[in-house]
């Protein structure tokens, strides 16, 4: 490597880094340097690389038709050099633009093909989320049962690769699917499926937002003796992720709906205590106002 690509490719570094932390200008002015010199340098793919760097700028500019031109511009580039993968991985990325801007139909056509390269290519591993994100759009667009064949494929596909984290976020839409198309018995059994996977496998974050829906579902079907050890569990483990919002949210809950006044005031007190042991004054504050709350009402 050259010493003005080496040069160029800390420029593009510089860029990225400038953009991740918000200073727009420093990165703009790094990666229209990085840009010059891969086109004095004749060096298309070079090129290609600072181009995505641009429109990952663009996009945390909110100029999102102009990061979605330099995307299709460095996939034009790809494209010519017969780059499979990084095609792919340039479709896969405009799929996910298009989707925001509200273009489903081009977001589509973009991660059908990035499947199609991904399958030619025998890489499950890179297929099975870009599934899934065509399952997102039919989601969105109300095709709920386009959307589970390929949530369900998704999941197939984590399977077969033995990727148990995957399996849970797939199983987790093949649930809420079920939910919405009213197969009630379905989508809470998958749900208890998610609980357990994301214990075996200390997911915490999928076990607590697991438990409330669970509990949450239970609840709109009336059914809160079966619903409050969910609840309660999921206080517990988001506790542990130091998610104390969701955590109190969940115990008012539990005191609005299953009238359990005795235990939220018990948890509303040792969380007050918690919080004034460890300084946290904003916490303190937050957790007197509930408790307030509770003993107003």
């Amino acid at each position: 490597m050259s010493h003005l690509a080496r040069l160029a490719e800390v420029y593009v570094r510089q860029g990225d880094l400038h953009t991740q932390l918000g200073c727009f200008s420093e990165a703009e002015r790094a990666l229209n340097q990085a840009l010059t010199i891969r086109k004095a340098l004749s060096d298309a793919v070079g090129e290609s690389s600072v181009l995505k760097s641009m429109g990952f700028l663009r996009w945390h500019q909110g100029r999102y038709e102009e990061a979605l031109a330099c995307k299709e511009s460095a996939l034009a580039i790809d494209r010519q050099h017969g780059d499979t993968m990084t095609c792919a991985t340039d479709l896969t990325n405009l799929g996910a633009i298009f989707r925001n801007l509200g273009n489903h139909e081009r977001a589509l056509a973009c991660l059908e093909e990035a499947c199609q390269l991904y399958e030619l290519m025998q890489n499950p591993t890179k297929l099975a989320p870009t599934l899934y994100n065509i399952a997102n759009v039919h989601s969105k667009l109300g095709d709920l049962e386009r959307a589970l064949a390929y949530y369900q494929r998704t999941y197939d596909i984590h399977v077969q690769t033995h990727n148990l984290l995957g399996q849970t976020f797939a199983l987790t839409s093949i649930a809420h699917i079920y939910w919405e198309l009213g197969k009630t018995y379905d989508s809470l059994r998958l749900y208890k499926n998610v609980v357990q996977m994301t214990q075996d496998i200390g997911y915490g974050q999928g076990l607590s937002h697991a438990l409330r829906t669970l509990g949450e579902l239970l609840l709109a079907l009336n059914e809160p003796r079966e619903a409050l050890p969910y609840l309660l569990e999921s206080t517990t483990v988001f506790a542990e992720l130091g998610d104390h919002e969701s955590e109190t949210e969940i115990w008012e809950d539990v005191y609005r709906d299953l009238g359990q006044h005795e235990q939220a005031l018990y948890y509303y007190h040792a969380s007050l205590n918690i919080r004034r042991e460890i300084g946290d004054r904003r916490g303190e504050g937050w957790m007197l106002h509930h408790l307030a709350l509770v003993y107003i009402s």
